[in-house]
């Protein structure tokens, strides 16, 4: 090891040891916060539903979620929301759950779903290159 990084590690130690744990540091107001958020385009589709798009420029990777007006204060009876949330994972008629599986996990994809309170999720994670490929095999089934 060299000296810098063992100097460094002594600063780094000797500014854990100045830190006060007994007294809580100040609260900040969210308004306070230099928060810079990417800009987005908001755009409606032709059956109306609202798509906002994040351009994160050179990241490989993409992130598309579809959120839903469905989830526990729409169903008509306890648990139902969150089982069929759960089941859209779990097989159909013409597709195994491992089928579903291995599809995603071929192009390194990764889809998940939740439900919520007011609202349902799925969530697609994958590359940009492969995008395409994952979403019309799902829709040609």
């Amino acid at each position: 090891m060299s000296g810098i990084a063992i100097l460094y590690i002594i600063m780094e130690l000797q500014a854990i040891h100045k830190l006060n744990r007994t007294v809580a540091p100040p609260v900040k107001d969210a308004k306070e916060f230099e928060l810079e958020l990417p800009p987005y385009v908001r755009y409606t589709l032709s059956n109306g539903v609202e798509v906002f798009a994040i351009d994160l420029g050179k990241v490989e990777a993409m992130m598309v979620s579809w959120i839903f007006d469905a989830g526990n204060s729409y169903e008509m009876g306890n648990g139902i929301a969150s089982a069929v949330n759960t089941l859209l994972k779990n097989g159909t008629s013409s597709r195994r759950a491992f089928d579903i599986s291995e599809h995603f996990d071929y192009y390194g994809a990764y889809l998940n779903r939740a439900c919520h309170h007011e609202t349902a999720e799925l969530t697609l994670h994958c590359l940009r290159s492969e995008e395409r490929r994952v979403g019309k095999e799902c829709r040609s089934r």
